[in-house]
């Protein structure tokens, strides 16, 4: 169907408008109420909303003979005489109407009282009924009224009626004066409103209720990012020192949303000096039932940015307990820790992350952590009056500087009394193991004491470790005993004595070469070279001065010799040994001595 087409009502479908009983379809009915002879049939559909609809009334309208496409518009001439016709036959009525309630005369006989104008006049009776026309009584008999037959209508006329829009407005006009009442137009018909799709315009109970909980949640929302909280910050650390038993400070307390609804305390401190618990952040996830009860249980806290002392860890369980009691305000389900430090006497391990311990009744049994990369696993736990730590770590640095890398660190020990002692002691480092004991203070100085022995140790890596290059090579195996008193950590190992034995199994003394200065007797000294040895042994005592090495023993094949060295600060070298030649009738004794640096040597033989 063209969508641009415009129908117009005609003469059956204007009859119909006002006889319900010749459309019965309500479909049918709606449609040809619609048309009013401006709208095409894509407006039709548009006001309907449904295009099948719209076009299948349309077209059982038309065939039933109720509507009528528009023609092209009728002569100005056709339109002129229709009017003329039009106002003739109102003005008669009009006259009749006057004569008849001046002489109260009745109708003529034979005429007909119900008479109309043309069907396809715009003024047609089935719009405008007007009552019947009387005629007086004369002696000559009344001429009646001129009645034209009801034409069939033409779709050119049809057409005219909306072409010649503005002859008919005149026509209309004119009929008022003469009729003294208003026009009544079909399109004056009430028409409800058509919904489309079936919608209900009221909302459902169900729509109701999301819009009200959808309310509520943004009310929350706001009410958690905007209350006052830090109104209540004073309440708030008074609440956490009763629990903890120790001053507490909050910087600031604000609500989250995002990732978890919660509570958090930023910049909290608990205790004082430098053993004090500080959390950067402190997020509280509490369980809303609990919120209207005596005691809010915090299904999780996550502690952020915690720097945690050993000390400190040692007083948790009092902690635990006092909040595992019936009368506690709080109640603490799991706790994280992330961004964790621990430390003892100013020694840190950063970077760990983990969770705190607890039995079934909710009593502190440890702090598990690890570190991001999972190289390091710290385990602490309360023993008696102390507390019980165990280390693991994997490519251990003392600093980040620092050229000496443990590959394997096992430690245990116990922290007590301010002071971390450990019983059990094993380090993996170049290709040997080192094992033993030591006690570290921390109280007002700084003290590390402790013996250890080691066995396998690569001495080529291990000096250049020590900064001292590789003057020694070899398998090297031997115990120390060591002490060492700082005001710090960092400079701990340049105030350390020690003392212990030593010994290298198939290696050199680089720079060092005993043979050769043998052969130059008295010529000068050599500097180059090496000595290669089956075992080299002594015994080595270290002291604020520098390096002392005694009793040394070196057995190279058929030669042997003894001796002693010393090595400053400054890697200044100073020694005397005694080269004995073994495998001829004449064992020969050679003395050397030693001097230049640790880093260029020189050797001399004689007595010079």
């Amino acid at each position: 169907m063209d969508s641009n087409l415009i129908y117009l009502k005609t003469a059956s479908g204007e009859e119909a408008m006002h006889q319900r009983t010749r459309v019965m379809q309500r479909n049918l009915r709606m449609v040809l109420i619609l048309v009013d002879g401006k709208s095409t049939v894509s407006d039709l559909v548009l006001k309907i909303g449904n295009q099948a609809l719209t076009e299948s009334a349309l077209a059982e309208l038309e065939a039933g003979g109720f509507i009528a496409p528009q023609a092209e518009q009728d002569s100005l001439w056709s339109e002129s005489k229709k009017v003329a016709q039009e106002i003739r036959s109102a003005a008669l009525n009009k006259a009749m109407q006057v004569v008849s309630q001046d002489k109260g005369a009745t109708a003529a006989p034979g005429v007909d009282a119900g008479f109309s104008l043309p069907a396809d006049s715009a003024f047609s009776t089935s719009a405008f009924p007007f009552p019947p026309m009387p005629f007086a009584n004369t002696e000559k008999p009344a001429i009646p009224p001129v009645v034209e037959k009801p034409a069939k209508p033409k779709k050119s006329d049809l057409a005219s009626e909306k072409a010649g829009g503005g002859l008919v407005k005149l026509a209309a006009r004119i009929r008022r004066l003469f009729s003294g009442g208003e026009v009544i137009e079909s399109a004056k018909v009430s028409i409800k409103p058509i919904r489309r799709g079936g919608r209900r315009d009221s909302l459902t109970w169900s729509a109701v209720a999301t819009i009200a909980f959808l309310f509520l949640i943004v009310l929350a929302v706001l009410l958690v990012m905007f209350f006052p909280y830090n109104l209540f910050r004073t309440d708030v650390e008074a609440a956490i020192e009763q629990a903890t038993g120790q001053p507490v400070t909050v910087g600031e307390i604000r609500g989250e949303v995002y990732p978890k609804p919660g509570l958090t305390l930023a910049h909290v401190k608990i205790g004082k000096d430098e053993n004090a618990l500080n959390i950067g952040e402190a997020h509280l996830l509490p369980e809303v039932g609990s919120l209207f009860e005596p005691k809010i249980l915090f299904r999780q806290v996550v502690l952020s940015g915690v720097s945690l002392p050993a000390e400190l860890v040692a007083e948790l369980p009092r902690l635990f307990a006092s909040l595992a009691l019936p009368a506690s305000r709080f109640g603490l389900e799991n706790i994280r820790l992330e961004k964790t430090e621990l430390s003892f006497a100013g020694l840190v391990l950063e970077g760990l992350e983990g969770e705190v311990q607890r039995d079934a009744k909710g009593l502190f049994q440890g702090v598990q952590l690890n570190s991001a990369d999972r190289g390091t696993k710290l385990e602490a736990k309360p023993v008696g009056a102390g507390l019980e730590v165990k280390l693991d770590a994997l490519a251990w640095r003392p600093s980040e500087a620092s050229r000496l890398v443990v590959n394997s660190a096992n430690l245990k020990g116990v922290v007590e009394g301010g002071a971390l002692t450990l019983s059990d002691m094993e380090l993996r480092v170049f290709d040997g193991v080192v094992k033993g004991v030591a006690v570290l203070r921390g109280d007002k100085v700084r003290t590390l004491t402790g013996e250890v022995a080691y066995e396998r140790i690569d001495a080529a890596r291990l000096g250049e470790a020590l900064g001292v290059g590789q003057l020694l090579s070899g398998s090297a195996s031997g115990n120390l005993r060591f002490s060492a008193i700082s005001e710090n950590w960092a400079t701990i190992f340049s105030t350390m004595d020690a003392d212990g034995a030593f010994s290298l199994d198939r290696g050199s003394m680089r720079g060092i070469d005993l043979p050769e200065a043998v052969r130059r007797v008295s010529r000068g000294p050599v500097q180059g070279g090496a000595t290669q040895f089956e075992q080299l042994s002594g015994k080595i005592k270290v002291t604020d001065s520098g390096y002392q090495v005694s009793g040394i023993s070196i057995n190279s094949g058929l030669m042997q010799s003894s001796g002693s060295a010393e090595v400053s600060k400054d890697l200044k070298l100073k020694g005397r040994m005694e080269l004995q030649m073994r495998g001829t009738a004449n064992q020969m004794r050679v003395p050397v001595s030693l001097g230049g640096t640790l880093m260029v040597p020189e050797v001399r033989a004689g007595n010079n």
